[in-house]
């Protein structure tokens, strides 16, 4: 099959094309594993458990211990975008609150878009960039894209010490579009002192018998001749310090 790019006909070799596919679909199935390791980071921050499930391996929740008042779901006239809500007092209260439950300083605010779309709004996020003072912060107020290939979070800028993210990273299983962040998500964190890290099992396979991120095999059969790859992992992310973080749904 010829490769995006190459003139019609073809100019690479039978080993050259083999090579190159083969590489495709390595990083193809390292991709998916990728995503398959944020996905359980994104669940992480925001129930303060995750899910660990896989191929003849029973589901199993570890929960980290978070502190169930880091978890918070806005309801009725206290959801952003009814009238009176600013959501800057929200975001606020819930730096503060980091600190009191556990003594941890916020550094990035992660905003699903409608969430970033509803803070934008805020009288009070507007004074503060507004105030000639503020001359350690920057955000970027025009529309702001995030969940296509490549671009699944962007910057939108900093007010003092905590630094604005919008995140969006759309899923599809069995024909049921999800996102790896709610649209409303907020969340809000210390990424030093969260200490969030990836632990992984070994495989079990004679030739590795090790933990490693990442297990890349081929086999071949014949008549007729196939290559058979496969890359191998089992992640589990760990969380040291759980209290480092807070989600809330806003709306």
């Amino acid at each position: 099959i010829r490769i995006p790019g190459e003139r019609i006909g073809g100019e690479m070799s039978p080993a050259d094309r083999y090579a190159y596919n083969l590489a495709m679909i390595i990083d193809d199935q390292d991709m998916r594993i990728t995503r398959r390791e944020e996905f359980m980071c994104s669940q992480a921050i925001r129930t303060g458990q995750v899910t660990v499930t896989g191929e003849d391996y029973p589901t199993q929740t570890i929960n980290y211990g978070r502190d169930p008042a880091l978890t918070i779901a806005l309801t009725s006239t206290a959801r952003w975008g009814e009238t009176g809500v600013d959501p800057y007092d929200d975001i606020e209260e819930w730096c503060q609150l980091l600190v009191d439950t556990d003594g941890f300083t916020a550094r990035e605010v992660l905003l699903g878009g409608s969430a970033a779309g509803l803070l934008k709004r805020s009288p009070r996020f507007m004074e503060l960039l507004d105030n000639r003072r503020q001359a350690s912060g920057s955000m970027e107020l025009g529309v702001v894209s995030t969940g296509a290939e490549g671009k699944y979070s962007s910057v939108l800028g900093t007010i003092g010490e905590l630094t604005f993210i919008q995140y969006s990273q759309p899923y599809t299983i069995g024909g049921a579009k999800n996102n790896f962040w709610p649209t409303y998500g907020v969340g809000i964190f210390d990424p030093l002192q969260f200490q969030g890290m990836f632990g992984y099992g070994a495989i079990l396979d004679n030739q590795e018998l090790r933990s490693v991120e990442r297990f890349p095999f081929m086999w071949q059969t014949f008549n007729p001749s196939r290559t058979h790859a496969q890359t191998q992992s089992a992640p589990l992310p760990i969380a040291p310090e759980p209290n480092a973080s807070l989600f809330a749904l806003v709306r």
